[in-house]
Formats: C-alpha cells, structure tokens, sequence
C-alpha cells in the first residue's frame, strides 16, 4: 500500500493520471493479445516489430493515444474488456519511469516481465 501511494503521489506530481488499476483478468487478455499480436509466423513472436507497427509517428515511444488506438484496433480489446478510461490504468502499469510514454523496453517488462 506504501509503495501505491508513492507512485500515486509521483504521477500526481508529475501531472499524470493516476486511475484505479485493472484487475488481473484485465491484465491477463491485454499480455496474451500483445503476444497474439507479436507473433511473425515461423520466426515466433517479434514484440519489435510489433511495436514499431504501434508507434505511428516513429518517435519510438508510444503515446497514450497509440496506446488506445492500438488496443481497440490492432488488438481488438472492446470497450466491454477494457472501458476508455481504464485505458490510463495501462499506461501507467507499463510507464514505471513516470514518462508519460512506453518504450520498447517497457513493453517487453510489462509483457514477459522482464526487458530484452
């Protein structure tokens, strides 16, 4: 619980949303679709290059915006799943370093539980 209201605090002063967390079932379907979606054929899975495909204005972070866009679009997570606002509970699980964006790094963490 301390460790919650400091990263709570953290993104509060940083000027970022805080919203209330996504329940595991939630998290569960967003990895398996990232996964799902990663996947290149006889190569396996490719979080890359799925990335890359995410990251519409090349920037090589991704933005709250292609975040959503990606998980109603590329993903097809409906709004039933993961309503609108919950979508900032996503960001902020995969956003640990308080950016406001994820990079791949974070990506691969918030996926496999670990970078690289």
């Amino acid at each position: 619980a301390q460790i919650a209201r400091q990263e709570q605090d953290e993104r509060k002063r940083r000027g970022l949303p805080y919203p209330p967390p996504l329940t595991s079932k939630q998290t569960t379907k967003i990895r398996s679709s990232i996964k799902s979606a990663s996947y290149t054929g006889p190569q396996g899975q490719d979080l890359e290059v799925l990335f890359r495909r995410l990251d519409l204005d090349d920037s090589g972070e991704l933005e709250h915006e292609e975040i959503h866009r990606a998980l109603r679009r590329t993903l097809k997570i409906p709004p039933h799943i993961v309503y609108d606002h919950e979508i900032s509970a996503l960001c902020a699980m995969m956003d640990p370093d308080y950016s406001g964006t994820v990079n791949i790094e974070e990506l691969m963490t918030f996926v496999y539980g670990k970078a690289g």
